[in-house]
């Protein structure tokens, strides 16, 4: 996210980093002055921390609302407010998988699915026939079989992504395809 900000002296962008999925990787937030004109540039953050130059950072932010005062050679402040947040886990089904024995993308890849224990994934064929139905966290992951141990065709299968079975409200639908 870019944050544009200007002052009759001082001009500069703040791009943040939010919080990843959880906390897997803290938020950063970098202010650069986009046309200097009165150097050396001095930050301040909301945290203590000091910097010069023209541009400056702060990384492992934690949720909360921060703020950094930027001064120039002269003496004029501005002070930019922000919020560092934690982005929504979501977990993302890879689009198509390879099972072909060869050890590199012989099951089907759901990024994040470790955070989901109570997860639902569902695969149907174009008929609407369940192929492949996981509860609970992804562990064991779709190898490209039916219910039955047989291997499905090379063909795209829709599936039904719970992060909660109880929640039919937290879904990702979408298609998968097979290709050996």
């Amino acid at each position: 996210m870019l944050i544009k900000t200007s002052s009759s002296q001082v001009n500069a962008v703040l791009a943040i980093q939010n919080v990843q999925c959880m906390h897997t990787m803290l938020g950063k937030a970098t202010v650069t002055i986009t046309n200097p004109v009165n150097p050396p540039y001095s930050y301040q953050w909301s945290n203590g921390q000091n910097s010069s130059g023209n541009s400056a950072f702060l990384e492992n932010l934690e949720v909360q609302n921060y703020f950094v005062v930027v001064s120039d050679a002269n003496g004029y402040d501005t002070i930019i407010h922000f919020t560092i947040q934690e982005l929504e886990c979501e977990m993302v089904p890879e689009i198509v998988f390879t099972p072909n024995s060869d050890g590199y993308n012989d099951t089907w890849y759901i990024s994040n699915s470790q955070y989901f224990p109570n997860a639902l994934v569902l695969v149907y064929n174009r008929w609407g026939q369940k192929v492949y139905e996981s509860t609970g966290l992804y562990e064991i992951p779709w190898d490209g079989r039916d219910m039955f141990g047989t291997p499905v065709p090379d063909a795209a299968y829709f599936f039904l992504v719970y992060k909660d079975k109880k929640d039919e409200k937290a879904l990702k639908k979408g298609s998968v395809s097979i290709v050996r």
